[in-house]
């Protein structure tokens, strides 16, 4: 008597682990399949100013001005070699160009981080002008 009591409180246990560890399983299932969908915002505007080959002004509709750190690249500083030549060719590609902005989050400076459209951050890569952020990593570490 005292093993099928034992039996049926061990059976019962495992059940009840089991059920829980399905259901935290399945809560964590829902949880990464949905934090696949990033909402972007979207803001769109006219380039009003190159700070550097990474960094710009947008102009909204309503007049305000928002700094724009491009996504994904990392130029020099306009006083770092190559600087200048940097923010120059920044500068030709969207000067004065309407943009829409894709954006997710801002960094320590408050700056928007995001893609920038019509504005191809692989152009600067392409003519050097600027290091991509995961060979930067790379490097810096």
């Amino acid at each position: 008597m005292y093993t099928t009591t034992l039996c049926n409180r061990t059976s019962t246990a495992v059940k009840t682990f089991i059920r829980s560890q399905l259901a935290s399983f399945l809560a964590l299932s829902l949880l990464l399949l949905t934090s696949g969908y990033v909402y972007a915002e979207v803001l769109t505007g006219q380039v009003v100013s190159v700070s550097d080959g990474d960094t710009i002004t947008v102009l909204d509709e309503s007049k305000k001005q928002h700094k724009i750190r491009l996504a994904g690249i990392d130029a020099p500083e306009k006083v770092q070699p190559f600087g200048q030549a940097s923010k120059k060719s920044l500068s030709e590609l969207i000067y004065q160009k309407q943009v829409s902005v894709s954006w997710e989050k801002t960094d320590r400076y408050q700056r928007i981080v995001g893609k920038v459209s019509p504005t191809r951050s692989r152009h600067l890569l392409g003519t050097s002008q600027a290091w991509h952020g995961l060979a930067l990593q790379t490097v810096s570490t």
